[in-house]
């Protein structure tokens, strides 16, 4: 048996921003955007991914109603005071999973390199911003540095 609260410690302490759980691979992190497999466990069976699954949904049966019915469910997770985006879907008739911390404090625009004009246009009285990239590129974490600035001075 693989326990779910020691994969999800190790990624904290690795500083990974994704989890990724599938059948018959060890667990993965996503640190600093490169994919690490975790050496410490054992390939993942099809149980251990049901044991995950029994872990997250905590006997909610609305989620899992969900996710029989749609074969994917999003839902999250509290882990300490750390809050973890989950994503369930299927693939070869077994759970698949991807997990993402939600760090706890959000970063500030010198600290994500993001240009002065940015921090400008967050104080336009009206407008819309465009935030585009690729997958795990930071466009979740800008967005939430702009709502934060404009919160904190507006």
């Amino acid at each position: 048996m693989i326990l779910i609260e020691e994969i999800i410690k190790e990624a904290i302490e690795r500083n990974a921003s994704d989890i990724h759980l599938i059948k018959n691979m060890k667990p993965v992190l996503r640190v600093a955007r490169e994919l690490k497999e975790l050496d410490k466990v054992k390939n993942l069976e099809e149980s251990d991914l049901y044991e995950f699954y029994d872990y997250i949904i905590k006997g909610n049966i609305e989620k899992d109603n969900i996710f029989r019915k749609e074969k994917r469910l999003d839902t999250s997770i509290m882990f300490d005071d750390i809050r973890l985006r989950v994503n369930i879907s299927f693939s070869d008739e077994s759970p698949v999973f991807t997990l993402r911390i939600v760090k706890n404090e959000l970063p500030k625009f010198e600290d994500l390199g993001i240009p002065e004009v940015a921090k400008n246009i967050a104080k336009y009285p009206q407008g819309l911003i465009l935030v585009t990239g690729k997958i795990n590129s930071g466009k979740s974490t800008t967005l939430n540095a702009i709502i934060d600035y404009i919160n904190k001075n507006e």
